[in-house]
Order: C-alpha cells, then structure tokens, then sequence
C-alpha cells in the first residue's frame, strides 16, 4: 500500500480534509529554515523529531490539498503553541511517541479543526474523574476490559481534537468537562480487538474506524453556544488512537 493510500485509510475526517500520517521510523525530514528557529537549543532528539515529522505532515497534507508552494511552506506558531496556517488554511498537527500526523482544509470549508493522537493507557479512578463525566465513564465500564485502556484514549483524545478544534476560533479555554462525547454502540466491541502484529501497528492500517457525536455544556464563544453539537472521527490502531474533529464555516 503507498503512503498516500495508507493516509487515506487511517483519516478520521470527511474526504475535503486532507490528512496525512507518519508512523515511526525513517529518517528524520528536514525543517525549513524558519522553523529551526522554534525550537529551542536545548531541545531533546526526540522533541526536534516529533516537531520535524508534524511539519512534515502539514506540507503533505497541504500538498494534497492543492494548495501552491507547499514544500516550501514554513509552518510557524501562533498562540499557546498552535501551528500558524498560510492565509485561507485551516489545520491542525499532532504527534505522539513517534507518530505525527496532520490535516488542513480551506478556511472557506472550516472554521476549525481538531486533531489528536494518542497511544494506550490505563485510567487510574482520579484521572477518569478529571477526563470523563459521568455517562463517558458508565460507556468506559460496558467496555469489556481487555479495551479500557485503548477506549479511555479514544475518549480523552475526543476532547483534546474538540478544543483545538473550537480554541482558535473562539480563543475561550474549554475544560474536559466542558463537551460531552458519545460513541457508537459498536465502539465498545472494536476497541476489545486484540493488539495485531507490531508489524502491522507500524504499517499504519487501521483497525477499526467510525464517527462520533459531541455537544458542548458551556458557552465557547458566541458561534459556540451550551449545547452546540458537532461531528467527529475515530481510527483505531493496535497501538494509538487518532481522533479528529471538524467545524463548518
């Protein structure tokens, strides 16, 4: 499978999106000149590795877009560390133990979006309290044990894509108990998947994908009012969990 179809499998977001993944592995990819000035001195390899590979992402995923000169488009930051897109873009970057991964649209299509990826892990009872409300923790309990730690990631990472999604179009903070996120039944089932091959988990093929639902419990702005829903994605891998979310303009 090329890279480009392999991206296309693991995409969480509608087909106007465009997506692009890296798995670990490979060389390094080289940062613009404007970007190397970012980063600090002191950074560690593993820092300057994630942040080269999630540029990376973005100017594939602006490739594919279609947008003009993306290989020589520096990705600089704007606030609280959020990727400054060139003029007319909307995106977002992520990356997580050696995976990154990014999507982009035309701000004409979007006013936001979310993306995040994660890796496995058990909730301790405290860290479940601070993440989930009360029903996401009754859907964490009816999912049968040996998927908890891949479903509490898809949770937690719903959350982090609906505030990058909203965040720089309202600039309002949203805690994780401020939207609520609700998976489909069969969610439950695929998360439980026994963890195939590492070879495959580094292949990036996808083992389970869908949608979710979500809706807001606070005010996020005036475009983003208490129970404002919207649209998500999920792809689920033997080893990370990347989820996306989307706001139309």
């Amino acid at each position: 499978m090329s890279h480009r179809a392999a991206a296309d499998a693991a995409s969480p977001f509608p087909p106007d999106i465009a997506f692009a993944l890296l798995p670990p592995g490979g060389a390094e990819p080289p940062l613009l000149p404007e970007e190397r000035g970012l980063l600090s001195a002191r950074a560690l390899p593993e820092r300057r590795g994630e942040f080269a590979r999630g540029r990376a992402c973005a100017r594939e995923a602006m490739a594919r877009l279609g947008f003009a000169d993306a290989p020589r488009q520096p990705i600089l930051r704007a606030g609280a560390r959020a990727p400054r897109w060139p003029e007319g873009l909307v995106g977002a970057i992520s990356h997580s133990h050696g995976w990154a991964a990014a999507a982009v649209s035309w701000r004409r299509l979007y006013t936001g979006v979310g993306l995040d990826v994660e890796r496995p892990h058990s909730a301790k009872p405290s860290l479940l309290d601070r993440i989930g409300l009360p029903e996401e923790a009754d859907w964490l309990d009816s999912v049968p044990p040996a998927g908890r730690p891949r479903a509490f990631a898809l949770l937690f990472s719903a959350k982090e894509s609906i505030y990058k999604a909203l965040n720089p179009a309202s600039g309002v903070f949203l805690g994780y108990h401020d939207a609520r996120v609700a998976f489909p039944q069969d969610v439950a089932d695929a998360t439980a998947k026994a963890p195939e091959s590492a070879q495959r988990a580094e292949s990036a093929l996808p083992i389970a994908s869908g949608r979710f639902r979500w809706h807001l419990l606070r005010d996020s702005g005036p475009a983003f009012p208490s129970g404002y829903r919207g649209d998500g994605g999920y792809v689920l891998f033997a080893e990370r969990v990347i989820t996306g979310v989307w706001v139309r303009a």
